[in-house]
């Protein structure tokens, strides 16, 4: 009896044993099946980093093609923009103004010096080449009337074929009234070696007193003509 409990005890210890090791083995095949299929964390970071990617474009191209139907509103001035802009302005004007006067005055100063110079060249050409005396005669008007002057020969037939004497700009005004004669060689009648002064003043400068003037002097002996 003692025997066939020993042998029964020494059989359900044997499969106990057999069994824990069955289990054993089942545990571990299982585990290594789950330990193939279970993803790495550097795989899973990637899915979910590329899945918000894709996320972020398609929010992207939605708010893209919701802000192409939206109206387009420009941006307006402020009205401390716009107040800097119009002082600025009138600065640049204010200072620009007393410039283009000063200006319009220099063309009128050398307008009426260039046609009084071109007309005494004329009758000192034309003295030597008809072989007589021309005379150069000016006069200094008073405000509305400008300064004229004409040029007539010995006989008092007018040189320069106007109408109405030629004239300075209004703006500028002969120095008095003169009259300066050439002769056939050229030269000024009654000058010997001295020389001939025909001044022009800017109206407004004569009147202030500041004298802004040009003057156009003719050597006696030639007849040749200079402006200072």
């Amino acid at each position: 009896m003692e025997e066939k409990k020993e042998k029964m005890s020494l059989t359900e210890f044997t499969e106990s044993t057999e069994r824990e090791q069955e289990e054993k083995r089942v545990g571990f095949i299982l585990f290594r099946k789950l330990k193939k299929i279970k993803p790495t964390s550097s795989s899973v970071f990637s899915v979910s980093s590329s899945e918000s990617r894709s996320s972020e474009n398609r929010d992207e191209r939605v708010r893209h093609s919701f802000s192409s139907f939206l109206p387009r509103v420009a941006r307006g001035f402020t009205l401390v923009e716009l107040l800097i802009v119009m002082v600025l302005m009138a600065i640049i004007i204010g200072m620009a103004v007393p410039a283009f006067i000063g200006m319009g005055r220099g063309a009128g100063m050398r307008g009426g010096v260039r046609s009084v110079c071109a007309t005494l060249s004329l009758l000192r050409q034309h003295a030597i080449t008809h072989r007589e005396e021309v005379s150069f005669a000016y006069f200094a008007a008073t405000s509305p009337v400008p300064s004229y002057y004409y040029a007539t020969n010995v006989s008092g037939m007018a040189v320069i074929s106007t109408n109405d004497p030629p004239a300075l700009p209004m703006d500028v005004i002969f120095d008095g009234n003169g009259v300066v004669t050439f002769k056939a060689d050229g030269g000024v009648k009654g000058l010997g070696s001295a020389t001939a002064n025909i001044v022009i003043y800017d109206r407004q400068s004569q009147a202030a007193g500041t004298d802004i003037k040009k003057t156009i002097t003719i050597n006696g002996l030639t007849g040749a003509i200079q402006v200072k």
